[in-house]
This record gives C-alpha cells, sequence and structure tokens, in this order.
C-alpha cells in the first residue's frame, strides 16, 4: 500500500504508505527502514513533499470511519527538519482528510483537504496555521504549483487555476 515516494539521490529514499508508516532508505531502496508510526489507526498518508534536502511534509488523514459510533481521526500533516530521520505532527484538521500539499514561488504551502467540502489552504509560516482560501462542492485531487501559476484538480473533471500564486482560484473545466 505505498502511495508515494521521494528519493534525494540514488541512495536516498522515503517512502509513505495507506497504513500511515514512513520508510527511509540509505542504499537505493534494497532495503527499508521504518521512520514513523503513525499512532492513530484509520489515518493514512497520501503524499509526501520536500521543499529542501531537509525539510519535508507528508500529508493523509480520512474523513470516514467503520463502525458505530465512532469519530474520523481526520487530517494530518507531518514535517521533518533533518531529511526524514524525524518527523513530528505540526498540525491536525477535524472531519478532513488533507491529499495533497505543494509551495508556490514564494515558498507558501498549499494544502488541499477534502470534508464536507473541498477546501483549499495556505500557510505562509511553515506549515503551523493554515487559511483557507478557497472551497468548492465538489472533492479535490491535487495541488500543484509552476512560477505564480498553480493548478488544483477535483472530481468530476474539475480544474482550478491561480495566476496569482494562490491569491485567488477561478474554475477553468
Amino acid at each position: 500500500n505505498t502511495r508515494a515516494m521521494y528519493f534525494f539521490d540514488s541512495l536516498k529514499g522515503i517512502a509513505i504508505n495507506y497504513s500511515g508508516e514512513i520508510y527511509m532508505t540509505q542504499n537505493g531502496g534494497i532495503t527499508w527502514a521504518i521512520q514513523y508510526k503513525n499512532p492513530i489507526d484509520d489515518q493514512p498518508f497520501f503524499q509526501i513533499y520536500f521543499t529542501d534536502s531537509n525539510t519535508g511534509y507528508v500529508v493523509g488523514g480520512s474523513n470516514s470511519c467503520g463502525g458505530t459510533g465512532c469519530i474520523p481521526p481526520g487530517g494530518i500533516i507531518l514535517k521533518t527538519t533533518d531529511g526524514g530521520t524525524t518527523w513530528t505532527k505540526i498540525y491536525e484538521m477535524g472531519k478532513a482528510e488533507i491529499v495533497s500539499i505543494c509551495s508556490n514561488s514564494t515558498g507558501d504551502l498549499f494544502i488541499v483537504s477534502n470534508g464536507t467540502k473541498g477546501r483549499i489552504a495556505r500557510s505562509n509560516n511553515g506549515g503551523s496555521i493554515w487559511t483557507v482560501t478557497d472551497s468548492t462542492s465538489f472533492q479535490l485531487n491535487k495541488i500543484l504549483f509552476r512560477d505564480n501559476f498553480g493548478f488544483c484538480t477535483g472530481m468530476k473533471g474539475n480544474i482550478l487555476r491561480t495566476d496569482n500564486n494562490g491569491d485567488s482560484w477561478k474554475s477553468i473545466a
């Protein structure tokens, strides 16, 4: 159930899985060592993103759970500042799953979350505080930036676009 991988070079890499675990390899993927195990069940990881060789983020979460009377674990963001050796939870979002993360040309971070609505949120302080910049009536999948242009894909062919580093978003499809 590996969801995403990131390689720094031909030897060192990080992988995350749906079970909420982070693994590291130092030998090109021949062997992997667990670096983090999410203590909360039913809170899968979806994406890994590094802004430089030391600073990286993992996003995940769940907006639903099995059973009767359960409380969904919600969204989570983990951060590393030592190249993936250690990970710290820096943000939680209730009743949501955080499915994608990226940064714009000025270094602001953006996440996409899904709950009762799809949401795009922005952080200008390394991920500790987030502000919702847009919300949709449909679920969102992926967000990315190139220069000051950003795109966010959603269900049923929806695409949102920004040409001002994420200050405002417009539907283009």
